[in-house]
């Protein structure tokens, strides 16, 4: 990514942190700039996908109309910061790490369980009953981030191969997020924040 891209994006992130009521095609200007880095943001995605759900909801709410305003929540303004702090000088490198640690997961709606190959230890747990009423999907997700928490506490820029059964969990967890399901999206956001945390490139 250029640095004039880099800084354009950045001076239309500051402008809508400074106004936060902006037109619904201003934001949506910010968030295709925001689309058009991720090949050189990592963990952007995740730092995006919240930014779309509003402007879809401003959208319905505004019967499609892209002249109208809309207010920035706190909880965006969160994410179109970090843009601002990290779009400048972002690259990601094309190499690959080496694999640190090979983890499957799974989950029922029952419970959930953990095979760390690379430690030879399997774990296991049973979901609450609150927990028991969400979906199977939104229940993998959730099982993927307990086995990754478990497995790569004091793990730091690492490689980690994930394996899962729901190609819809896979889908939600490469895409950093989903825009048709808040509930994986919520679970997904959790996942991959930690791994933000912790610079873990994850491979499923």
């Amino acid at each position: 990514m250029t640095d004039d891209k880099a800084l354009k994006l950045q001076d239309l992130g500051f402008k809508i942190l400074r106004t936060r009521h902006v037109a619904i095609r201003s934001f949506e200007s910010l968030i295709g700039q925001m689309i058009a880095a991720l090949p050189a943001v990592k963990f952007g995605a995740v730092h995006v996908k919240p930014l779309e759900i509003s402007k879809n909801r401003a959208l319905v709410a505004n019967n499609r109309d892209f002249s109208c305003f809309m207010d920035i929540s706190d909880w965006d303004a969160i994410d179109i910061q970090w843009w601002c702090d990290h779009i400048v000088g972002a690259k990601r490198s094309l190499t690959p790490l080496p694999i640190t640690k090979t983890i499957f997961s799974d989950a029922s709606l029952e419970g959930y369980g953990f095979f760390d190959e690379t430690e030879n230890r399997k774990v296991g747990g049973r979901w609450s009953s609150t927990e028991k009423r969400q979906h199977i999907n939104e229940l993998e997700i959730q099982a993927a981030h307990i086995a990754l928490r478990a497995c790569c506490q004091d793990l730091f820029h690492c490689h980690i191969k994930l394996f899962l059964d729901s190609q819809v969990a896979i889908a939600c967890i490469r895409n950093e997020g989903s825009t048709k399901s808040l509930t994986c999206q919520a679970a997904t956001r959790k996942l991959i924040l930690f791994c933000e945390a912790h610079d873990l490139d994850l491979s499923l």
